[in-house]
């Protein structure tokens, strides 16, 4: 079982992947925007953190270098998911560390095996 924090502003998105990962026998937190998502990963230190990259109060690429900046939560596994087309997104993600990458919608064997593939990458730090 790990601790997975969602930082996903739509509640239906948000709800349907806390209800898998439970299921999945997870323990999760919800956040719902950038800020709220960045306070969470200090207090909670999650195992892996599943990252919007559109976000209100900042995108999800500067929730990825603020928790990489932060010395409690530096090297902590970040699956990033989006909806969106641009293939550049993709790339800075994958540049700024991303332990998978997930387009929406996704299957949910494909989040299992993100979640395996993040849980099993040893942590960096530094």
């Amino acid at each position: 079982m790990a601790h997975v924090l969602v930082v996903e502003d739509d509640k239906t998105t948000a709800k349907s992947l806390t209800a898998f990962l439970r299921r999945e026998g997870h323990e999760v937190t919800i956040a719902p925007d950038a800020l709220t998502g960045v306070s969470l990963a200090v207090k909670h230190r999650p195992d892996v953190l599943l990252l919007d990259l559109v976000l209100p109060g900042g995108g999800g690429l500067s929730v990825m270098k603020r928790i990489d900046d932060l010395a409690v939560t530096t090297g902590t596994p970040i699956i990033v998911m989006t909806a969106s087309p641009d293939p550049e997104l993709e790339a800075e993600a994958r540049t700024q560390g991303a332990a998978a990458f997930l387009h929406k919608p996704f299957r949910p064997e494909d989040l299992t095996a993100a979640l395996a593939q993040a849980l099993a990458t040893p942590m960096s730090f530094g």
